[in-house]
C-alpha cells in the first residue's frame, strides 16, 4: 500500500499563535534569518514569533525532501462553535494564525477534538473547540494526512488560553492501495457474494482478484461477476483508507467534512502504465466499455454511492467509499480502469461574519487514490505511484493484452 504517504513517519508540527487582538508577529523570511524551521528528522516544524533563527543549509534541503515525499501544503483550523480561524501555507512560506479563539481569561478552550457529528457538524460543548491540521499537495489539493492538537507551549495539554504561544499537532498520514491479495487491499468487492453482490457482502472473502500481466508487468485485476444464467450482474465495492502508523481513526476522521457532496465522482480511464520513461496504454480492442454517467448497452456503468449527499461543509466524510458496477447482459470480455475523488474541507467551511481580520475561506481538498499524474496510472499493487484500479469482465476469455504508446490505437 502506498501513495497517500509521507513515508511512514508521524509529524509533529508547531505553529505560532498570533495574539488575540490580531497583532502580526515579526515575520522574517529572507536573507540569513527564517521564521520557520524544520527539524532534521522531519518530525517537527517550529514557527518563531519574535525575530528568527539563522538559516541553515539543512532547512532548505528538508523543504525539498518534504516536497518530493508528496506533501508541501498545510491548512490549520480552530473552531469554538462560534468563532473560527484558519490559515494555509506551503513549505518555504511564513506562517501566521490569527485570532485563535482562547475563551475566558484563566480558563481557555480545550481543543482535544477534531470534530463531532455525522449528518451535520455538532457544535462543541461549552469550553471546548475543534482543531485540525490538513496536509497535502498544493498543486491538486490531494489530502495526504490529518493532524490533531496534542500539545500547547510544549506541554501535553490541549487547552489554549491567553498565555499560549505555540501548539503542536500530531499527524496521521494516509495509506491506501490495491493488492492482488484481497486481505491486503484497500479496494474490495462483493464479486463472490452470490446471489446478491450487495454492499453487505463486500469483503476480502468475497473479492475476486488476480495478478494480471500487462506489457510484462503484473497488476491487481478485480473481477466483475459473470452470471451464467442472466449474464447481467450488479456488484458493490468499497475503497477504505488506512493510516501509515497505528492511529485511532476516531481521533482524525471527524475533522474531514464533505465540501460538495454532489461533486464526488468516478473517472473512467484507459489502463495506462509508465514503462521506461514512456506511458503505455492498453489497446482499445481489449477494453470493456465503461461509463460513469450512462449505462452502456454492452458495457459497465460505474457509480459512487456514498459521500454524495449531505450538507456541504458539515456532513462527515465516510471512510469506506462505496461503488456500484452494473454490467450489461451482452457485455463482451474486456478490462478498464477507474479512479475517484471526494472533495472535503477541514472541520467546517464557515467564515466569521463580519470578517474584519480577513480569515481565509476553507480550502477544498480531495480524497483520492493517488496524486499528480499518478492518479491516471494503474495501481501496481506494490507501493507504486499509480492510483487507477484495474477491473475486468471475463478476463480469462481475453487473448494476451497488447499495449501501445498511443491512447488512440
Amino acid at each position: 500500500m502506498k501513495k497517500f504517504i509521507f513515508g511512514g513517519f508521524a509529524v509533529l508540527l508547531a505553529l505560532a499563535l498570533i495574539t488575540c487582538d490580531g497583532e502580526t508577529p515579526n515575520i522574517i523570511n529572507n536573507g540569513d534569518l527564517i521564521d520557520v524551521e524544520y527539524s532534521a528528522d522531519g518530525r517537527s516544524l517550529t514557527i518563531y514569533l519574535e525575530g528568527g533563527v539563522p538559516r541553515k543549509t539543512a532547512n532548505r534541503a528538508l523543504s525539498s525532501d518534504l516536497t518530493r515525499m508528496g506533501h508541501d501544503f498545510y491548512e490549520v483550523i480552530f473552531y469554538d462553535g462560534t468563532n473560527v480561524t484558519r490559515a494555509s501555507w506551503e513549505i518555504g512560506e511564513s506562517v501566521g494564525v490569527r485570532n485563535v479563539p482562547r475563551g475566558a481569561v484563566g480558563v481557555g478552550i480545550n481543543y482535544s477534538l477534531t470534530g463531532a457529528g455525522t449528518t451535520t457538524l455538532t457544535a462543541p460543548a461549552s469550553g471546548y473547540g475543534y482543531a485540525a491540521l490538513f496536509v497535502g499537495r498544493k498543486d491538486d489539493k490531494t489530502l495526504l494526512a490529518v493532524g490533531r492538537l496534542t500539545a500547547v507551549n510544549g506541554s501535553a495539554t490541549t487547552t489554549i488560553n491567553e498565555n499560549s504561544t505555540s501548539v503542536t499537532f500530531t499527524v496521521a498520514a494516509f495509506d491506501a492501495g490495491a493488492s492482488s491479495t484481497a486481505a491486503n487491499s484497500s479496494f474490495l468487492t462483493a464479486s463472490n457474494g452470490t446471489p446478491s453482490y450487495a454492499v453487505a457482502d463486500v469483503g476480502a472473502a468475497n473479492t475476486s482478484v488476480q495478478s494480471f500481466g500487462i506489457g510484462g508487468n503484473p497488476f491487481p485485476l478485480f473481477h466483475l461477476p459473470y452470471d451464467s444464467v442472466t449474464h447481467q450482474a450488479t456488484v458493490a465495492a468499497r475503497y477504505t483508507v488506512s493510516f501509515v502508523a497505528a492511529a485511532t481513526a476516531t481521533d482524525f476522521w471527524p475533522a474531514v467534512r464533505l465540501a460538495a457532496p454532489t461533486s464526488s465522482k468516478v473517472e473512467l480511464r484507459q489502463p495506462r502504465m509508465p514503462i521506461g520513461g514512456s506511458n503505455y496504454y492498453v489497446k482499445n480492442a481489449f477494453l470493456l466499455k465503461a461509463s460513469a454517467t450512462a449505462a452502456p448497452a454492452d458495457g459497465t456503468l460505474v457509480a459512487i454511492t456514498n459521500n454524495i449527499t449531505g450538507t456541504a461543509g458539515s456532513t462527515n466524510f465516510t471512510n469506506g467509499i462505496e461503488f456500484l458496477f452494473t454490467t450489461a447482459a451482452v457485455a463482451l470480455p474486456g478490462i478498464f480502469s477507474f479512479n475517484f475523488e471526494v472533495p472535503v474541507v477541514a472541520v467546517t467551511d464557515l467564515l466569521p461574519s463580519p470578517n474584519p481580520s480577513g480569515i481565509a475561506s476553507a480550502i477544498t481538498w480531495y480524497v483520492r487514490p493517488a496524486y499528480g499524474t499518478g492518479a491516471y496510472d494503474l495501481d501496481n499493487g506494490n507501493r507504486g505511484s499509480g492510483g487507477c484500479i484495474l477491473m475486468g469482465y471475463r478476463p480469462d476469455q481475453l487473448p494476451t493484452i497488447e499495449v501501445s504508446t498511443s491512447s488512440l490505437n
